[in-house]
């Protein structure tokens, strides 16, 4: 799933690079503040966001709702507000025809701010500090600087973090436990070896995963993730898949899944993600790790020790 240099710098200038810069270059300014934009404190879930810190920046609006960019704690999200402005959804908008929306709308800001241009020879060195690691588990804390904004997602592992947060994928385990994000492909024999050894965690209640799907473009695999995405029940689904239940994954995917799928390999594409499974976590000191590959006896205690248990 890997893409040439010049197409990691067009999506690096278009998503990945413009996160840091666009929210440190206009922080000055409220969100409420600047001419023609709509309050965030109006709406009751963006108002708690707000006061519990949350920077706001409009991105516009499309199908009648408001897109917000908002960074807090070093992490960013998109999320627009209902019509009615009484609730939120948090993701990545897509139009009738598959259209990353909130890609263009993040286009739009980087194109609407030369100063930005300067940041997109740094995605690439953060693009080798991710793809270029040889290591099964690394540390990917961020540096900060004094200058720097210290809420806004600065090192590539938080880069990558973020990028992870508007994906779509299926949760496997409890709210409220700690996360690990996992990109993995339906026919993966070592992602479904990994799912299997996590599960054990999982059923006790110590871990949540996210399975984030992602395949070549109108393979057999991307058919089988829309699938899976799709499903009124993805995690009976994977569940009989990874059991080796024939034909579970079979079938006419929708179309606004089959566009999850593209999205989550677009993600996977810019991050060079090709080994699989790639799985990203936050340890208990805050530093954000991967474990990628075929998961050896090594890794895998070297995740549990990270996450404490």
């Amino acid at each position: 799933m890997k893409k040439t240099f010049v197409r990691f710098l067009v999506v690096a200038a278009l998503s990945a690079v413009p996160f840091h810069s666009f929210a440190a270059s206009q922080s000055q300014t409220p969100a409420a503040a600047q001419a023609g934009v709509p309050d965030p404190a109006k709406n009751p879930i963006l108002a708690k966001m707000k006061a519990m810190g949350g920077d706001f920046f409009y991105m516009g609006t499309e199908h009648g709702m408001d897109g917000w960019f908002i960074v807090k704690n070093g992490q960013v999200q998109m999320m627009y507000s209902t019509p009615d402005n009484k609730g939120a959804i948090v993701g990545v908008l897509f139009g009738e025809d598959g259209t990353n929306l909130t890609m263009q709308q993040v286009r739009n800001i980087v194109q609407s701010d030369s100063r930005l241009s300067a940041l997109i020879a740094d995605a690439q060195k953060e693009h080798e500090a991710i793809a270029g690691v040889g290591d099964r588990s690394f540390s990917m804390s961020p540096t900060m600087k004094p200058d720097m904004v210290p809420s806004v997602a600065v090192s590539p592992g938080e880069r990558l973090l973020s990028d992870l947060s508007s994906a779509s994928g299926v949760v496997m385990g409890k709210d409220g436990r700690v996360e690990v994000e996992m990109f993995m492909d339906t026919r993966c024999p070592h992602c479904k070896a990994t799912w299997k050894t996590l599960s054990k965690y999982v059923g006790e209640g110590k871990l949540r995963v996210r399975l984030i799907p992602a395949a070549n473009a109108g393979s057999d695999n991307e058919n089988e993730a829309a699938v899976l995405l799709g499903s009124d029940n993805p995690a009976g689904l994977w569940e009989k898949h990874v059991s080796g239940e024939k034909g579970v994954l079979s079938g006419t995917p929708k179309d606004s899944a089959i566009a999850a799928v593209k999205a989550n390999t677009e993600i996977a594409d810019k991050w060079s993600l090709s080994d699989l499974p790639y799985l990203v976590y936050r340890a208990q000191d805050g530093k954000v790790k991967v474990v990628k590959g075929a998961f050896t006896k090594e890794g895998l205690e070297t995740m549990t020790k990270d996450l404490g248990f």
